[in-house]
């Protein structure tokens, strides 16, 4: 789950995209170099409202950097099963350097990611232009969740059903058990309201159907 921004989300996932799957020393590292002017031309691309400019720059830098996971886990007390959250940093560092002649811009992610970020790299192709068109946190996540899953299996079929349960959706969501009490609010508040988004903006269609069991 995520705390992030709509910024900061597209910036990790632009990131993630840039992870290079042939290189071995990934695995160690965790970092990748991308051309200075490829990152202004990207993420200006993708809905990211920066000039090309130092103090802007430094300003996204710092916001960039300050994005964090919350993992939701149940722990168990005195028989009581109980929500917690963590917070984890997802980068180490970002700074930009000059290499061989030219600016480019670091991106070393945090270790305790390490694991999540190698699974989410493998389906890195997922960043596209659709997410220049989309706006609210829940609707990128959503998308997200949709496009990593529908591309997974697309070479298989071009329809697929994925069932989940109010809670797991929710928690994919970073919502709390608490939050939108009734399927209704759910419903109206977040899941319409993205799914509206993500059909009339986007390169793939969703519709959904609530079961009670």
């Amino acid at each position: 789950a995520s705390s992030m921004t709509e910024m900061q989300t597209k910036a990790f996932l632009y990131f993630v995209s840039k992870i290079n799957h042939n290189d071995k020393s990934f695995k160690d590292n965790l970092t990748v170099t991308i051309d200075f002017k490829e990152v202004v031309d990207g993420l200006h691309t993708f809905g990211i409202k920066w000039k090309y400019g130092k103090e802007s720059f430094k300003e996204f830098t710092k916001e960039t950097l300050s994005s964090h996971l919350i993992i939701i886990k149940d722990y168990i007390l005195k028989g009581k099963t109980y929500q917690g959250t963590k917070s984890i940093n997802l980068y180490s560092t970002i700074d930009d350097k000059v290499v061989d002649g030219k600016i480019v811009y670091e991106v070393k992610f945090n270790n305790d990611i390490k694991e999540s970020l190698i699974e989410l790299a493998e389906y890195a192709r997922f960043y596209n232009k659709d997410f220049e068109k989309l706006s609210g946190r829940h609707t990128i996540d959503l998308f997200s969740l949709f496009n990593i899953l529908y591309q997974k299996q697309e070479r298989y079929k071009d329809k697929i059903a994925i069932k989940f349960s109010l809670e797991e959706l929710k928690r994919k969501l970073n919502i709390s058990e608490t939050g939108y009490p009734t399927i209704k609010d759910f419903k109206e508040r977040v899941l319409d309201k993205a799914i509206k988004q993500i059909n009339q903006n986007t390169s793939i269609y969703v519709w959904y159907e609530n079961k009670r069991e």
